[in-house]
């Protein structure tokens, strides 16, 4: 079968057509890859970035950790889930064993891992999946928005680790997927959300035809002065989902006395806080990193009750064969999600 694969400790990724089709244990489910989204694991994955050099004793590998197909076997003794009905994955395989699973918080599991990180993934025709990873979509769902599920389950869990209150005023930093996931979510509660880029004027112009109410692009206006315009000057919660120190440092220099700033971006470099303001002002800093359950299965009917808006978040689609242009495509700002399907 053909896949995208990670060779080699070093930049780039491999096409290969004659990948074996993957085994299956008792409790795994065979799923007939439909559509996979690029996220920002694998562009770091690809560039060889820091952070990721525990991939190295896993190669070769299938990348791909977004996506959604159709369950082609099913474990004879399992009900949720027939054999030829639409799935999506969450990712995170969990070991059942430690302190966090037996707690049910299989997010917080010390040896957990990732389809499409440390197993192969769904940047392929076939991939085998623990039965537990697998979530059935409507019947009304198209299979190419149930890719868009664990982003969206990301941002939906950074917003609740935000703890938000409907009267708060957000700022969420990164106009990408998570970010703009994100914005959309905690607007859908009712929030007063600004999405922030920097010399992203492309992916904020979507983020408006999506319906975000306010955003801006700091690289064209001062974001103080906008800020103050919109909320009065008053940021009670802060979300950095573009991976950037400069949006780390922009968001505990805005952040009200008594404010939360969630992390969710992955980053290559070193920030650093002065602390003694920080504790003064009674704010808190919180790390928002995967998903949980409760999460992902409200992503699925988000996006589902929101098809019309979500179709627009897919602005590029590659056969699995022109992965490379897919991939080059995927790290230029005018690409919000994209699309690979076999």
């Amino acid at each position: 079968m053909q896949a995208l694969r990670k060779t080699l400790p070093e930049p780039g990724i491999v096409y290969n057509i004659d990948t074996p089709l993957p085994a299956t244990k008792q409790q795994d489910v065979l799923i007939r890859v439909q559509a996979a989204g690029i996220c920002g694991s694998d562009l770091h994955a690809y560039q060889w970035s820091s952070g990721y050099e525990f991939m190295s004793a896993h190669m070769p590998l299938t990348l791909g950790h977004e996506f959604a197909g159709v369950a082609e076997n099913v474990p004879q003794e399992q009900a949720r889930i027939a054999a030829g009905s639409k799935v999506t994955i969450w990712p995170t395989i969990t070991c059942n064993q430690c302190d966090a699973c037996k707690n049910h918080q299989p997010e917080y599991c010390c040896a957990r891992t990732i389809i499409g990180l440390h197993r192969d993934g769904g940047f392929s025709d076939y991939v085998s999946v623990p039965y537990e990873n697998c979530f059935p979509l409507p019947d009304e769902m198209p299979v190419d928005l149930g890719a868009l599920t664990e982003p969206v389950s990301i941002a939906i869990h950074a917003v609740k680790t935000a703890e938000i209150r409907q009267s708060d005023h957000l700022v969420v930093f990164g106009p990408g997927p998570i970010g703009l996931f994100t914005a959309l979510y905690a607007q859908s509660l009712g929030v007063k959300v600004a999405l922030v880029g920097y010399q992203d004027e492309g992916r904020l112009d979507l983020a408006r035809q999506m319906g975000i109410a306010l955003s801006c692009d700091s690289a064209q206006m001062d974001l103080s002065v906008y800020l103050d315009s919109c909320f009065g000057g008053c940021v009670e919660r802060v979300i950095e989902a573009a991976g950037s120190v400069t949006c780390l440092e922009q968001g505990a220099a805005i952040l009200a006395p008594g404010g939360v700033m969630v992390v969710a971006g992955i980053h290559s470099e070193a920030f650093s806080l002065n602390v003694t303001p920080f504790v003064r002002r009674k704010q808190q800093l919180r790390g928002a990193h995967d998903t949980t359950r409760d999460s992902f299965e409200e992503a699925i009917r988000f996006i589902n009750d929101h098809q019309e808006i979500f179709q627009l978040a897919l602005t590029h689609t590659f056969p699995l064969s022109e992965g490379k242009a897919a991939f080059a495509t995927a790290l230029e700002k005018q690409a919000m999600k994209v699309l690979l399907k076999p």
